[in-house]
């Protein structure tokens, strides 16, 4: 999954019309550059803005890639909707403030980083992987009742696949790839490696392939009957309440269930920004801050990756 438009969420969203006027103006070098000319352009990659008014273009509000043949990837953001932009001299400027903008663009970077190497991207955040499990688990069993163990084996199941979302074709995982990831979780975890283990062989390859079928083989496991009638559209519903901001947060967060490189983006801007800790991500955060974890999640990701987008 390279996009966020193939997520569970948006896959429905009729993007063509969007997807031809963005490859015209891509084409037409009518996207703008942010802050300063060059600012966001990237070795493999550049991300380029939507600042002004085009009738023949919806609001979009998740990052959307154009790959054309001779030219750099190039990812468009929408600036449209939020406060504090404005277009001058071909340049979008913008609020240095307004977090909702900054996790757009946190997300527009790491869909770059991601899109060249998704297993190195997500094996290199240990944070964002302990929170996924933790707030998902947590806010089924709260919602349901489930005991701890159950709980426990919800949260592992979760992680594992938060892991698989980087590979092209989970479907094709054999049993020596099940054993490699429920180890490498389990060590980023600090976690005996039967824990994931155990559970990830209680799936088939194919049950990996969306939200969807994941959802559809952890109703049918015995590990609690109040798991039974657990859909994918319940999980999201339950979760999509948790982020906040201007444009259409709900659906960021949708897609952050899905989507690795939106999942870190709300992870770093939760960290960062004491204001977001406390939305439910938040309080999972400072629960896991132990050595100074959180700071240090945030100065890694500062040096790699999102560094620009706070200078």
């Amino acid at each position: 999954m390279y996009s966020p438009y193939e997520t569970l969420s948006l896959r429905r969203v009729n993007m063509g019309k969007i997807d031809k006027v963005l490859r015209e103006m891509v084409i037409a070098n009518q996207v703008k550059d942010i802050d300063v000319e060059g600012k966001f352009e990237f070795d493999n990659f550049v991300i380029k803005g939507i600042g002004e008014e085009f009738h023949d273009l919806p609001f979009f509000y998740q990052p959307y890639t154009i790959v054309l043949p001779q030219r750099k990837t190039t990812i468009v953001v929408d600036l449209r909707p939020y406060n504090g932009t404005s277009l001058k001299d071909g340049i979008i400027h913008r609020m240095a403030g307004n977090e909702t903008v900054n996790q757009l663009l946190c997300h527009a970077i790491s869909i770059g980083y991601w899109r060249e190497d998704p297993q190195q991207f997500i094996a290199n955040q240990d944070l964002p992987l302990n929170t996924y499990g933790s707030l998902v688990a947590e806010t089924i069993s709260r919602r349901l009742g489930l005991d701890p163990e159950a709980t426990l084996k919800v949260m592992a199941a979760f992680q594992f696949f938060y892991i698989t979302r980087s590979v092209i074709d989970p479907t094709n995982l054999n049993d020596d790839d099940i054993r490699l990831y429920a180890t490498m979780i389990s060590r980023k975890m600090k976690v005996d490696l039967s824990t994931h283990y155990d559970v990830a062989k209680q799936f088939e390859p194919a049950d990996f392939k969306d939200l969807e079928t994941f959802m559809s083989k952890l109703r049918m496991l015995a590990w609690s009957p109040r798991l039974a009638k657990l859909s994918a559209g319940d999980l999201v519903i339950m979760l999509a309440g948790g982020w906040m901001g201007q444009g259409n947060p709900k659906e960021t967060m949708m897609v952050a269930l899905e989507f690795p490189p939106c999942w870190l983006s709300l992870n770093f801007i939760c960290a960062k920004n004491k204001f977001y800790q406390k939305l439910p991500l938040g309080q999972v955060l400072k629960r896991l801050d132990r050595s100074n974890a959180l700071q240090s999640f945030v100065n890694t990701n500062m040096v790699n990756y999102f560094g620009r987008v706070y200078e």
